[in-house]
């Protein structure tokens, strides 16, 4: 196990509402692999950890770890599109896969450990590459959203009841220009809240179990540019949205925080923590966040590469309520991050490093 070294980038001074804590100890090892830059797709459940990447040959690349085990990987074949893998399990000892082909059809892996190898099927359509997003919010139930090549939102959901059995639903939330990105998320049985950033608005959608889909815009202000999200439930009907933009009138960066709590039907809003380049100029980077438990809520973002390409560390925020305290975990991580937890105080973080091998951190 390795640890962390000391902070290579300092954040700007936090808002009132944050403090900067001293750093903890993460472990880190490296999974190897020669990877291309690519989000990894990583669920957990009961000790149980399962990551999917895309190869440089496009096939699909399987790492997992049981409990008390090391990692093991396996190839499952395909030829894939990078950034187009979601994931999801929906009960106890399966797995779900939804990624899009090279010759852009929806495909279906899954795995239940009585059988302990995969199935695929293909769900047809014609997807582009990226924005793919999946959740299951009860046993055998799956909702998948991407965006058409016509700018149209689209749902596949499972399962959709016909008189000859149990298929996957198509639907078209309908056309709201060109997206990115696409976040789905679920806070209890039969809800699911998809949030899309469209130009420098922010939409959200949310349905409950029987009725349509609605709609409302979040409330940014005009210099908020929004880039990347993340959101987690911490507890039934709880929803935190994360939200790295940009500040249009002089540059900086700032990530925003919303937040539902059972029953209100409206959102909180604050600004957690704001991070500039070495050069004075703002980031907006991917972020990835996690829960193992209410009040409990974990970050990670990181320096973006784009204006000093050896400076990209990751940088960890998190509060039990509130204030939120803030550590600079340093490193070069030019990839995306996917984390993860299985049990209380435990985390599990994913990314590819500037040397193109798979990293696997935790705390716990």
């Amino acid at each position: 196990m390795m640890a962390f070294g000391s902070p290579a980038y300092a954040a700007a001074p936090p808002p009132s509402n944050a403090r900067v804590a001293a750093a903890a100890t993460f472990g880190l090892e490296s999974l190897g692999g020669d990877w291309a830059n690519q989000k990894t797709t990583v669920i957990a459940r009961s000790g149980r950890i399962d990551a999917f990447l895309i190869g440089r040959n496009y096939q699909l690349y399987h790492y997992w770890q049981n409990p008390g085990e090391p990692f093991y990987m396996e190839a499952l074949g395909g030829f894939f599109q990078l950034n187009s893998v979601a994931a999801v399990t929906s009960e106890p000892g399966r797995r779900d896969v939804f990624i899009v082909g090279r010759d852009s059809q929806m495909y279906h892996y899954w795995q239940v450990d009585v059988e302990g190898f995969f199935r695929s099927e293909s769900l047809g359509g014609d997807w582009p590459a990226g924005m793919i997003e999946a959740v299951s919010w009860g046993p055998g139930r799956f909702d998948v959203f991407t965006l058409g090549r016509n700018n149209h939102i689209y749902h596949y959901w499972y399962p959709h009841l016909t008189p000859t059995g149990a298929v996957f639903g198509l639907e078209s939330l309908g056309n709201y220009g060109p997206s990115s990105p696409i976040l789905a998320a679920t806070t209890s049985y039969g809800r699911l809240d998809l949030f899309v950033t469209i130009g420098s608005s922010v939409m959200h959608f949310f349905q409950n179990a029987g009725q349509s889909f609605y709609y409302e815009y979040l409330p940014m202000s005009w210099w908020e540019r929004p880039g990347f999200l993340d959101a987690v439930s911490s507890a039934p009907g709880r929803l935190d949205l994360f939200v790295s933009t940009t500040d249009t009138r002089n540059l900086g960066g700032l990530v925003l925080h919303f937040w539902q709590d059972p029953g209100t039907g409206w959102f909180g809003k604050e600004g957690i923590a704001t991070w500039t380049r070495s050069n004075g100029y703002a980031t907006t980077s991917p972020i990835t966040t996690v829960s193992w438990g209410r009040p409990r809520v974990d970050f990670f973002t990181k320096q973006d590469v784009s204006s000093d390409p050896y400076n990209a560390p990751m940088y960890h925020a998190w509060h039990e309520d509130h204030p939120w305290d803030i550590e600079n975990l340093g490193g070069f991580w030019p990839g995306h991050m996917s984390a993860v937890s299985w049990g209380p105080r435990r985390l599990d973080l994913f990314t590819i490093g500037g040397n193109a091998q798979f990293y696997h951190q935790w705390q716990g």
